[in-house]
């Protein structure tokens, strides 16, 4: 009889333990699982200067990102294009002349993590390129003591502001960007004189000089007898 119930016992511990295996275990609670660690960035690189060499060039320079967060490769941002380097010094031949050109340079690492971009550096590129020379001028004398100077216009790879007529070596007249023509008074009676004409832009750069173009003033003694009244 003992013997029976130590069996029964048995049997009952077995499939006890049995079940308890056969149990799913429960999982470790929300506030136990740590959060997965954010990718690290480069450091974002420093000193960026940018200098413009000649009216079409700038180069730009930075500080390299060393250390365990060191860069693999480089992005100057200039407006909406990205230029891309290993490491400085980059040149950007994608300029032009008589304008401001701001970039920011940013790390990359070799999994493309991006550094922040640095702190904008700003250039303004000079203007080197003279207009052309006007058109062939010409001069027409008005009375004894006036003469008109006439041209055809200038170009210039930014912009023309303007124009100076010279006579004997030294300006006499100046006129505006959309001018085509001056006047000179003040000019001594029955005499050649003759003048060139010369374009300037907004950097001072100027044209050769055009011309001469010649015109005889009136004789003023001449002039008064043919306007004398008659006796």
């Amino acid at each position: 009889m003992i013997g029976s119930r130590v069996v029964v016992l048995a049997s009952v511990l077995a499939a006890a333990l049995a079940c308890e295996r056969a149990a799913p275990r429960p999982g470790p609670s929300p506030a136990s699982v740590a959060p997965a660690a954010a990718p690290r960035t480069p450091d974002t690189p420093g000193e960026l200067d940018a200098r413009a060499v000649t009216d079409r060039h700038v180069v730009l320079r930075w500080k390299p990102v060393a250390g365990a967060t060191g860069a693999a490769a480089y992005e100057v941002l200039a407006g909406e294009r990205v230029l891309r380097a290993e490491a400085p010094p980059l040149d950007d031949r994608g300029v032009g002349p008589a304008r401001v050109y701001c970039y920011a340079v940013r790390a990359v690492d070799a999994a493309g993590n991006r550094s922040p971009a640095s702190p904008a550096a700003c250039v303004r590129t000079p203007d080197l390129v003279a207009p052309t020379a006007p058109g062939a001028p010409a001069a027409s004398a008005q009375g004894t003591e006036s003469a008109v100077v006439s041209w055809s216009p200038s170009h210039d790879d930014v912009a023309v502001v303007g124009y100076e007529v010279l006579r004997d070596g030294h300006v006499v007249a100046r006129a505006g960007a959309a001018a085509t023509q001056a006047m000179e008074a003040g000019l001594v009676p029955g005499r050649e004189h003759c003048w060139s004409v010369r374009a300037r832009d907004a950097a001072g750069n100027a044209s050769a000089a055009a011309g001469p173009a010649c015109a005889r003033t009136s004789d003023a003694s001449r002039a008064g007898r043919l306007g004398a009244p008659r006796p």
